[in-house]
């Protein structure tokens, strides 16, 4: 159980480190992906 809990404990911080680290590339990537629907039109 105490391996298990490990386990979490270390996912949960490489999550958190990621999203941090993701937090910008996924606003631009949103926003590309904003721009495309609405000038899907003119492709």
């Amino acid at each position: 159980m105490e391996y298990y809990t490990l386990l979490l404990k270390i996912f949960n911080v490489t999550a958190h480190i990621t999203r941090r680290k993701f937090s910008k590339n996924a606003k631009i990537l949103g926003i590309i992906r904003r721009f495309k629907e609405k000038y899907s039109w003119m492709c």
